[in-house]
């Protein structure tokens, strides 16, 4: 079944006019989350997404823990907001489990999965902030067999932990982490996906229920899409988006931006050039021109970002990626 794909009201609710006035926290909540693979993807997409980015909102939200990232949405780290870790993470945990058993297959033969759970538990209220790494070394002494990168994959997906806020988010530190009991005052709520999904129809719709498994992670989503939908056509479901505004005609997007993650049909619309740009598990950034991807870029924490084109750019374009260049040029060093 080929999902339905309606270019221009895609792009409207992604925010990419620029011009929503959402604050950050708001703008994160509207996209289900940002994806954080990469350490400055999340400012790029919120950027190319926000009237005006103040990087030192970001930085407040982070280390008040308003903003929090975590691997959540594929097993992936994701940016979100308090209230959607909240909401989300229990009712992704069968999901983590998967991953965990995928790249880790056998360890549960090695260990006994509640066993190590409660020692990593114990390890971090202990201390606080441990790298994957220092996580899966302190656990050795009592789970010799698995390797220790085994150990701190582990205990990264499957306990409810974030990542230690950076004291800048333009050039963050080394990964270390937390359990979201240490900084979160309320309770993660009850496995629940109904509003992840609605969410998730709100940033991308309408979406089958194929599509909406590409970007959770999930599995059986047909009742909950059934349950949440405010229309549906064919086996495409959507609700009404909370961005509704036009588009600019070209815009930058980060390395693994959601829009090529929302639909499992290789064939539709910008996920077709997914294929192009992901490169052995690495992917570059896009800048795209009504909906359809022109060019690739790169950068490094020290050079500023050097564009692809994958055709002729006109001068709009050229224009749209030196402002960026710009701006990323202009940030502390």
């Amino acid at each position: 079944m080929t999902t339905v794909w309606d270019r221009e009201a895609f792009l409207r609710r992604q925010a990419l006019g620029q011009a929503s006035g959402l604050s950050v926290e708001q703008l994160v909540e509207a996209l289900g989350g940002i994806n954080a693979q990469t350490a400055r993807g999340p400012l790029v997409g919120l950027w190319t997404r926000s009237a005006e980015l103040s990087l030192p909102a970001v930085d407040s939200a982070l280390q008040d823990y308003r903003l929090i990232k975590a691997n959540l949405l594929r097993g992936t780290v994701h940016l979100m907001t308090r209230r959607q870790y909240v909401t989300w993470r229990r009712a992704l945990q069968p999901m983590l489990e998967r991953v965990v058993r995928g790249f880790n297959p056998g360890l549960w033969q090695q260990v006994d999965h509640d066993q190590l759970l409660a020692a990593g538990t114990r390890l971090l209220r202990e201390r606080p902030g441990l790298t994957r790494s220092e996580i899966g070394a302190a656990l050795t002494e009592d789970f010799p067999g698995p390797e220790p990168r085994q150990l701190g994959f582990a205990i990264r997906m499957l306990l409810p932990v974030v990542q230690v806020a950076d004291h800048s988010c333009w050039s963050p530190a080394r990964t270390r982490y937390l359990l979201a009991e240490q900084v979160i005052d309320e309770p993660l709520a009850d496995p629940d996906a109904a509003d992840l999904i609605r969410t998730f129809l709100r940033g991308f719709g309408p979406r089958t229920a194929a599509d909406a498994g590409y970007w959770s992670g999930m599995t059986r989503l047909r009742p909950i899409l059934a349950d949440v939908a405010d229309r549906r056509t064919g086996e495409a479901y959507d609700v009404e988006p909370i961005i509704d505004e036009p588009p600019r005609r070209t815009a930058v997007l980060p390395e693994f931006d959601n829009v090529y993650f929302c639909s499992r049909d290789g064939s539709v619309g910008l996920v077709a050039a997914k294929r192009r740009l992901v490169r052995g598990g690495a992917m570059p950034g896009s800048m795209i021109t009504d909906g359809t991807v022109r060019a690739d870029w790169t950068a490094t924490t020290t050079t500023a970002p050097e564009l692809r084109a994958w055709s002729v750019l006109d001068d709009q374009e050229k224009n749209e990626f030196a402002r960026f260049r710009a701006w990323w040029s202009g940030q502390p060093r």
